[in-house]
């Protein structure tokens, strides 16, 4: 077995094109969101910083636990890190273009929460960033 055939940083660190679902219908949109994966070495660097981050705080404040909106900060933190670009998006007719703040506001807008969730499993499916099968 070639283990480069399943070598996922590489796409999980350029990011790979996935497109937004109806909510509803799960018919494809007009939209799509570029993620990294969760093996992009620019991910990992973040998640030791959080952690560090974590116990640092922790050893601060003498107390033995996280708060849940510290870890949903650091999710949507997580999410705006692993956003590279997206096409298709609009808002008030206007388009909306990819930026480290707009990311923030796509993730935390309460009625968006669908794409939110459907970046997370994107994010989360490892087969989304293997490699193009070897032709042969």
């Amino acid at each position: 077995m070639n283990l480069d055939e399943f070598d996922t940083q590489p796409a999980s660190e350029a990011g790979v094109w996935v497109s937004l679902k109806h909510p509803d219908t799960g018919a494809v949109l007009p939209a799509r969101l570029r993620l990294r994966g969760h093996d992009a070495p620019s991910y990992q660097a973040l998640r030791i910083e959080q952690r560090r981050r974590r116990l640092e705080q922790l050893a601060r404040s003498n107390v033995d636990r996280v708060e849940l909106e510290q870890l949903d900060e650091e999710t949507v933190e997580q999410l705006v890190c692993l956003t590279v670009d997206w096409e298709g998006l609009t808002r008030n007719g206007e388009a909306f273009s990819y930026s480290a703040a707009n990311a923030r506001t796509l993730y935390t807008h309460k009625g968006w929460a669908w794409i939110r969730e459907q970046a997370v499993a994107a994010i989360g499916n490892r087969a989304n960033f293997l490699p193009p099968p070897a032709s042969g």
